[in-house]
């Protein structure tokens, strides 16, 4: 397993316990850093398989595999991909129980501000809806992966606050800072902008 692959299933595992933690990803970079010291990403890694006859870099997750018929081994799902559904460009994220299709802009391209109930309504109307919480913690470990694909695909970015589907309570809505990994709560009153995503359509 990679050093990348490492700090993902930190990420991973706090999520899955259900914690309420603000600052997932620094508290997981924290212990990368203690394991590995303050340059732990600067080397890039690359894990072969033998007999496959293919590299797989760490966007790739050991624990997610298919058989193919023309590889002995196990061929990797990717964690994070390129991807096109109905039309729209965008970015697969297949983390466990996890499949979901990010758009490659955001709801107004234009860069437009919603409510939280403006928003969810917008979604509605268009047939979509945006990433919750637990998504929402998925797509902060994997931003670094998810950025690289969108700039691929001359895609915008997650690079601003963005609202979730998860309320807190009957004011404030569940809100992610990709850029610092910062995750917390914003008073439905207030606007941000907000990102379509979608369950993966497999054919």
């Amino acid at each position: 397993m990679t050093k990348q692959e490492q700090r993902h299933e930190i990420i991973i595992a706090m999520i899955n316990k259900g914690y309420e933690i603000m600052n997932v990803v620094e508290i997981a970079n924290g212990i990368m850093e203690k394991m590995y010291g303050k340059d732990w990403e600067s080397q890039p890694e690359v894990e072969y398989i033998p007999g496959c006859g293919c590299q797989h870099a760490e966007v790739f997750h050991p624990l997610i595999t298919k058989e193919v018929e023309e590889c002995i081994n196990y061929e990797r799902v990717p964690i994070v991909s390129v991807a096109e559904q109905d039309g729209q460009k965008g970015v697969r994220l297949c983390v466990g129980d996890i499949d979901i299709f990010i758009e490659a802009h955001d709801l107004d391209e234009d860069g437009k501000e919603f409510k939280w109930d403006e928003a969810m309504m917008k979604l509605k109307a268009y047939g979509k809806r945006t990433f919750d919480k637990h998504e929402m913690f998925l797509i902060a470990a994997f931003e670094d992966e998810i950025n690289a694909a969108l700039r691929e695909i001359g895609g915008a970015e997650l690079d601003n606050y963005y609202w979730s589907s998860t309320e807190y309570n009957s004011f404030g809505a569940r809100i992610v800072y990709f850029s610092s990994g910062f995750i917390g709560t914003y008073g439905k009153c207030y606007t941000t902008v907000i990102r379509p995503v979608a369950a993966f359509k497999h054919e």
